[in-house]
């Protein structure tokens, strides 16, 4: 596949120099000099506010402050993922985010999803890929970003950045959980290879149950952070006929 998924992660901080120096600890990680600033920025605090993970809220009045102090912007590029590596990337990923709170970091936001958690949150995460069974699961919840809303649809993005397809759902009552419970499915029982289209899907006995499709990733151009080459999974209701 030609096109290789990567993080570009936005570190708001006091100054460039420390967090420049933070990618010589992460081999393959850019310090992007071209978009990267040593000045405040207008519009971070609404910028962070919309990309706020909505399943997990984590942002507290520390995280805003902290937000509306900063005087430095910069943008750091991991490595293109080939397919396979995207665990180990995000899971570096992950580690540059905690480390750079330690290099003057005030907030974090991937841009490879439009995520954003509050501190407090990005080092737990962190903390939690030092236990194996959980890293698929942490890494899907650090970097993918649900639901966000599109007609009578909901959807994700940021599964590309662990190798897998995207999901979207048709609107009910319990969409959300839904939504949430297929991708957990797909990330926790590494379920997506045994998938055919035509299957169904219901997250237990007394839940709605969905026809499962894969489609083309066709809400962004190819060149966009959001676009999935992996494509997406599309829950439709069965008796939405």
């Amino acid at each position: 596949m030609d096109i290789q998924p990567r993080h570009v992660i936005c570190v708001l901080s006091s100054n460039q120099f420390e967090i420049r120096a933070l990618c010589a600890k992460y081999p393959g990680f850019i310090y992007d000099e071209e978009y990267s600033h040593n000045h405040y920025e207008e519009g971070m605090v609404e910028s962070f506010e919309a990309s706020k993970d909505r399943l997990f809220p984590s942002f507290t009045d520390s995280d805003i402050q902290a937000i509306e102090s900063h005087s430095a912007v910069n943008y750091i590029l991991s490595p293109p993922m080939r397919k396979g590596e995207e665990v180990e990337v995000s899971k570096n990923a992950l580690a540059f985010v905690a480390d750079s709170f330690s290099f003057g970091a005030l907030a974090v936001k991937g841009e490879s999803s439009g995520i954003a958690h509050g501190k407090e949150r990005w080092l737990e995460l962190h903390e939690q890929t030092n236990s194996p069974d959980k890293l698929h699961s942490v890494l899907y919840r650090a970097w993918v970003r649900l639901p966000i809303s599109e007609e009578d649809k909901l959807y994700s993005v940021g599964m590309h950045l662990i190798g897998l397809k995207d999901t979207e759902i048709e609107v009910s009552e319990d969409a959300v959980y839904d939504l949430d419970s297929f991708l957990l499915y797909l990330v926790v029982d590494q379920a997506e290879p045994n998938i055919k289209d035509g299957q169904s899907f219901s997250k237990n006995q007394e839940s709605i149950i969905y026809f499962i499709k894969s489609k083309k990733c066709q809400r962004y151009e190819e060149d966009e952070f959001f676009y999935n080459p992996y494509g997406i999974w599309s829950l439709t209701i069965r008796n939405s006929e």
